[in-house]
C-alpha cells in the first residue's frame, strides 16, 4: 500500500480528483458511489490529464479494473489520448499492465493500434516486452502492424527472439508467413514453404530463387563464412580439422575513441584454441546472416562480446570456414 492507502498497480499517486475517484472505486468495490458522484459532477473533464499526461481511464487501466473502464466509457472518456511518454491506456493494458481483458475492452472502444510512443515502440512492441502471449494474440487479431520498427530498428519480431520466447516468436511468425519472404506481398493464391528450414514462405519460384541467391542459401542452412586475412592453417591442420567439426571462438569488434563509428558486424575475429588459423568475418555479402550472428553474440554471448560455436571446413569453398550461429556452445576458458 502506498501512503495514499493505494496498492503498488497504482500508477503514480493521483493528482486529480477524477483520478482519485477512480482508485477509491477500484479498492473499495463501491462503483455505484462513483457513478453517483460523475452524475452530480456532469461539468467534469472526464478526460482531465495531470503533470504526467495520465487520464482517470490510464488509472482505471492500471487497476484492470474492466467495470470501471465501462463506467467511464458511459461519460465518453477518450481511449487514444497518450501520457507524457506516449503510452495510451491501451500501450498499459498490453504491456506494464498486460491485461487481455482490460485490451480487448479498449480496442472495441476504438483504441487505435499501431499508435506508438516516444520510444517508437507499437503496442505490439509493448505486448511483447511484457511476453503477455494473450496480449499479443489480441492485438494481432485487431489488426496490429508486426513491421513498425522502434527507434532502435527493431521489429516486434525483433524483439522476442531477444527474448527468446518462442511461443510469441511463433504466433509473430504466424502473421509474417502470410507475406512473400523476398517480395513482401500477400498473394490470393496462398504460398509455398521452403523445403529446407520450413519457415520462410513464397509467392512464386521466382521469389524463391531470388531469395536464396541474395542470402537465403546461409540462413536456411544456418551457417556464416569466413575470409582467410591474418594466416593460414598448414594442410596437416586443415586435412585433421575438416574431419569433424570444431569449436571457434567469434570476437565482434568495438567502438573506441580513435575508431568511435565501428559497426559491430565489421571485422568479427575467428581462431580455434591453438590459433592455428585466424579468419574474419566479413557482412558485405551476407548481411542478414552477419546481423544474426552479432545479435546472438550481444544477446547471449560473454559480456556481449564474443562467444563459441561450432565450426568447419568447407574444401569446396577454398577452405574457407562454416560457423554455425543458431547454436553456441558452452564457455571455452581459452
Amino acid at each position: 500500500m502506498s501512503k495514499c492507502g493505494f496498492n503498488s498497480t497504482t500508477i503514480h499517486n493521483p493528482e486529480t480528483q477524477l483520478s482519485h475517484q477512480v482508485l477509491l472505486a477500484c479498492e473499495r468495490g463501491k462503483f455505484e458511489h462513483f457513478e453517483e458522484y460523475l452524475e452530480k459532477n456532469k461539468g467534469i473533464d472526464i478526460n482531465e490529464q495531470d503533470s504526467n499526461g495520465s487520464t482517470a481511464l490510464h488509472f482505471a487501466v492500471a487497476q484492470s479494473n474492466v467495470k470501471c473502464l465501462g463506467i467511464l466509457f458511459k461519460y465518453n472518456a477518450n481511449t487514444n489520448i497518450k501520457d507524457e511518454n506516449g503510452f495510451t491506456p491501451l500501450a498499459l493494458a498490453a504491456g506494464r499492465y498486460a491485461n487481455s481483458s482490460v485490451s480487448e475492452t479498449l480496442l472495441n472502444k476504438g483504441a487505435e493500434v499501431n499508435i506508438v510512443n516516444k520510444y517508437g515502440n507499437s503496442l505490439l512492441h509493448t505486448a511483447v516486452y511484457a511476453q503477455d502471449i494473450h496480449c499479443v494474440q489480441i492485438l494481432m487479431k485487431h489488426g496490429a502492424d508486426i513491421t513498425i520498427q522502434n527507434k532502435k530498428g527493431k521489429t516486434p519480431l525483433d524483439l522476442a527472439k531477444k527474448l527468446d520466447n518462442e511461443d510469441i516468436i511463433a504466433v509473430i511468425r504466424t502473421s509474417t508467413n502470410l507475406m512473400c519472404a523476398h517480395c513482401s506481398q500477400k498473394p490470393k493464391t496462398g504460398l509455398k514453404k521452403c523445403t529446407g528450414c520450413k519457415a520462410a514462405q513464397y509467392c512464386s519460384k521466382i521469389c524463391q530463387k531470388l531469395d536464396w541467391k541474395y542470402g537465403h542459401k546461409q540462413i536456411c542452412s544456418g551457417y556464416v563464412l569466413t575470409t582467410l586475412v591474418v594466416k593460414q592453417a598448414d594442410p596437416t591442420e586443415i586435412l585433421r580439422l575438416s574431419k569433424k567439426k570444431f569449436i571457434v571462438k567469434v570476437q565482434i569488434e568495438l567502438a573506441w575513441p580513435g575508431n568511435p563509428q565501428v559497426s559491430a558486424t565489421e571485422n568479427m575475429m575467428v581462431y580455434n584454441k591453438d590459433k592455428k588459423f585466424i579468419h574474419f568475418i566479413f557482412s558485405n555479402s551476407q548481411e542478414k546472416v552477419c546481423k544474426m550472428l552479432v545479435e546472438k553474440i550481444q544477446n547471449e554471448g560473454f559480456m556481449g562480446v564474443k562467444a563459441f560455436f561450432w565450426a568447419e571446413f568447407d574444401a569446396n569453398l577454398n577452405n574457407r570456414v562454416k560457423i554455425f550461429y543458431r547454436e553456441m556452445t558452452s564457455f571455452q576458458d581459452w
